[in-house]
């Protein structure tokens, strides 16, 4: 009534010999194998050391594209250069407000005024 039919057996088994690693002859002992492929630094922190090297890689780009010296000519980061350049000189420039209180207290300096006489 009912029958079987079997997959090729050897079909099956060259497919998964294929995938299967080689066998290794080691010259050691397995516990010695075993000590020998343990990372000797970093060890047990696999993440501290992804997420250092990711930050590091970042920082370094960061500082490749927008400050390293590539020389006179144009190239393809100079827009985005200029940009962070304009970006930086506005946030480190001093607003109009405190430009006209600087001025105040250099003119109270120089005339002797309420900041000291004169005086430093």
């Amino acid at each position: 009534m009912w029958r079987l039919t079997r997959l090729p057996v050897s079909r099956h088994r060259a497919v998964k010999r294929r995938l299967s690693a080689p066998p290794r002859d080691s010259p050691f002992p397995p516990e010695v194998e075993k000590e020998l492929n343990t990372p000797i630094v970093f060890e047990s922190h696999p993440k501290t050391v992804k997420y250092g090297t990711l930050g590091l890689t970042t920082v370094l780009t960061v500082w490749a594209v927008m400050i390293l010296d590539f020389g006179e000519k144009d190239h393809c980061f100079t827009p985005l250069r200029r940009w962070f350049h304009k970006q930086r000189d506005t946030l480190w420039a001093p607003a109009p407000e405190e430009v006209e209180m600087l001025k105040k207290i250099e003119s109270d300096l120089k005339l002797g005024g309420p900041a000291g006489e004169g005086k430093l």
